[in-house]
């Protein structure tokens, strides 16, 4: 063999190294990107039930607040945030539920 042939045989393995490195990378970074995007919907999804949770209380909190003062404030108060708590909830239900 000559110098010349070991010479591309080399640059031939570095060049295929080099290109099989890179496709891995590029690999692993997409599904990193996919990792990501799942992880940012799950937040959304947790803050979106953690403010259903909180609209719950403050309506149980509107119920026992009429039970020892009626009046028609607090009825109006209640109507508002059963509205936002419906709102919230049609968000969170999966498109394939019928709603009865």
């Amino acid at each position: 063999m000559t110098i010349g042939k070991k010479y591309g045989i080399v640059f031939s393995f570095s060049t295929l190294l080099f290109v099989s490195v890179f496709i891995f990378t590029a690999f692993l970074v997409y599904h990193m990107t996919n990792v990501v995007q799942q992880t940012e919907e799950k937040s959304d999804q947790a803050i979106l039930i953690t403010e259903i949770a909180s609209l719950f209380r403050q309506k149980y909190i509107l119920i026992t607040d009429y039970m020892t003062n009626p009046r028609s404030e607090t009825l109006q108060q209640y109507d508002q945030q059963t509205k936002r708590f419906k709102e919230r909830a049609k968000v969170t239900m999966p498109s394939n539920t019928v709603e009865t």
